[in-house]
């Protein structure tokens, strides 16, 4: 996305440092948003306790919102001009890497359960998680 963004900025006269700040000032921003989240959730909670659940469904709902939010950005600025030089299979190979990134997040959410050494009745709700996912 950054080739994408700074050729473009480039073909348009921008001067070179101007987008390498841009970039950078991204990526510093995403650094400190990081840490931030970081520092705002706490790290020493008891398992399926209430504060649990809501980060949990918090974490959920942030996750679903981020990945919206690309996959919009996705299909707004770089599907037209995959279109445009790969022809009607640029949409299908959207689709299949958009299937193939739920699938390898099921996988995690399903091995994370299993593979952790949780109690039967964790897994057991892991299963049940898993299943409405």
């Amino acid at each position: 996305e950054a080739f994408s963004a700074a050729s473009m900025l480039k073909s348009h006269n921008m001067q070179s440092w101007k987008i390498m700040l841009m970039w950078f000032s991204i990526f510093i921003n995403t650094g400190l948003l990081t840490i931030l989240g970081w520092i705002m959730m706490p790290s020493n909670i008891e398992h399926l306790s209430p504060t649990s659940i809501a980060m949990d469904i918090i974490t959920g709902v942030m996750e679903g919102v981020a990945g919206g939010a690309m996959m919009a950005m996705t299909s707004a600025a770089m599907l037209p001009e995959a279109f445009h030089g790969a022809g009607i299979l640029s949409g299908l190979f959207f689709v299949f890497g958009f299937l193939v990134s739920v699938a390898v997040e099921g996988c995690g959410i399903f091995l994370s359960c299993y593979v952790s050494g949780r109690l039967a009745a964790q897994a057991e709700i892991c299963s049940q998680a898993f299943a409405t996912a």
